[in-house]
C-alpha cells in the first residue's frame, strides 16, 4: 500500500489538516484545488521535505515518515526542470542512477530507454541551456523515471510550458506512466490538464481534502457546490449545498461565486 494516513502539518498560519489518500498501482491521481490550498505543501510533505505533526506516509507498505527524502523510493518533478547546466542531457538523465551506484551498462541502457520514451533523441547534442521549456521538462521527467520510483509526484510540471508542448507532454505522461505502471500524484490548478490525465481526483481546499474518488464518481456525484464549480460542471445547482465548515474556510465556494 502507498498512502498518507491522517497527515496534519502546520506551516505558520496554514495547516494541512487530517489528510488521508491511498494511491493504488497504476492509478493516476490529480490533486486539484485553488492557489494556496496546500497542494504543493502536501506533495513536499509526502516527499519528505516536511515532517508531519501527526499521521504517517507509507510507500509500498513501508512507513517512511521519518526517512530521508532520497531513501523513500519517491520521484518528484517540479515546475522548473532544475537540470544540471554543466552536464549533458544524457548525464542529466543518468544522474539519479549514478548517485545510486548503478553499473555503467545499466545506467546507459535505462537512460537510453527513457530518452527514447520521452522523445529526446534529437536534443542529446545540445547544451542544457539551449533546451526549450518543454524539452527541459521532458529531460527532468526522464531523469526521475529512470530511477523507477515507487511513487511519482508531479508539482505542476506543465505550468511553465507553452500550449503546444503542454499537450504533447500530457500525452507522453499519460502513456509512459500507464505503460510503466507507476503510482502517480499530480498537482495542478488546471481543470483541462486534470481531465486529460487523471483517473482519480482529490479536491483540496484550505489544507483539507473536500472529496476524492474516481473521475466519474466526482463528476456524477459532487459532494457540494464547490466541487461541482471547481470541476467545471454545468449543473452546479443540482449539487448539494456546502457544509457550514466549508463555507467558513478561506477560498471556499462562497468566494468563487
Amino acid at each position: 500500500m502507498t498512502a498518507i494516513e491522517h497527515v496534519s502539518c502546520r506551516f505558520g498560519d496554514f495547516a494541512l489538516d487530517d489528510i488521508s489518500l491511498a494511491v493504488g498501482q497504476r492509478e493516476y491521481w490529480v490533486l486539484l484545488g485553488p492557489s494556496g490550498s496546500g497542494k504543493s505543501l502536501l506533495l513536499e510533505t509526502i516527499a519528505g521535505f516536511h515532517t508531519p505533526d501527526k499521521g504517517r506516509v507509507l510507500v509500498e507498505g513501508r512507513d517512511v515518515t521519518s526517512v530521508a527524502p532520497e531513501r523513500r523510493g519517491i520521484g518528484i518533478v517540479f515546475q522548473h526542470a532544475a537540470l544540471f547546466p554543466h552536464h549533458t542531457v544524457l548525464a542529466n538523465v543518468e544522474y539519479g542512477l549514478r548517485v545510486r551506484g548503478a553499473p555503467r551498462k545499466e545506467r546507459e541502457r535505462t537512460a537510453e530507454e527513457m530518452i527514447e520514451r520521452m522523445g529526446l533523441q534529437g536534443v542529446l547534442s545540445r547544451p542544457v541551456s539551449a533546451l526549450s521549456g518543454g524539452e527541459a521538462q521532458r529531460v527532468a521527467i526522464a531523469r526521475t523515471l529512470a530511477v523507477k520510483p515507487s511513487l511519482l509526484l508531479l508539482d505542476e510540471p506543465l505550468s511553465m510550458v507553452d500550449h503546444g508542448a503542454r499537450l504533447e507532454l500530457q500525452a507522453q505522461l499519460k502513456s509512459i506512466v500507464a505503460e510503466l505502471g507507476i503510482r502517480t500524484l499530480h498537482v495542478t490548478h488546471s481543470r483541462e490538464e486534470a481531465a486529460a490525465l487523471g483517473d482519480h481526483f482529490a479536491i483540496i481546499l484550505s489544507g483539507r481534502i473536500v472529496q476524492k474518488g474516481t473521475t466519474d464518481e466526482l463528476k456524477s456525484r459532487p459532494r457540494c457546490a464547490f466541487v461541482a464549480r471547481f470541476l467545471g460542471l454545468e449543473n452546479t445547482e443540482a449539487a448539494p449545498p456546502c457544509e457550514e465548515a466549508c463555507l467558513r474556510r478561506p477560498g471556499s465556494c462562497k468566494k468563487l461565486d
